[in-house]
């Protein structure tokens, strides 16, 4: 197997993997945001893995570096959107 392989989030995407919710800045210059469409395409072909992607539009990498209201989702919003989609799995 090649390092590429090794390393890529496409190879252990399947039905099997733990559901899985990715809030990406649009700004993000570590790993930029066009980098996760092919996985959530990837992820929204089956159905049986569950897969919930937001783009937060003027945000960075990792939100730090933005003020929360002028982010997109909010920073209250995806602070509640993480909290129900843990109660929805584990409940």
């Amino acid at each position: 197997e090649n390092l590429r392989e090794l390393v890529s989030p496409f190879v252990y995407l399947n039905a099997s993997s733990p559901p899985l919710l990715v809030f990406h800045g649009d700004l993000d210059t570590t790993i930029p945001v066009y980098h996760t469409f092919g996985f959530r395409s990837l992820a929204n072909a089956d159905p049986n893995i569950a897969f919930e992607y937001v783009v937060v539009r003027n945000s960075e990498h990792n939100f730090r570096n933005a003020n929360a209201n002028d982010i997109s989702p909010s920073g209250f919003v995806i602070e509640q959107t993480t909290i129900d989609y843990f109660l929805d799995i584990l409940f």
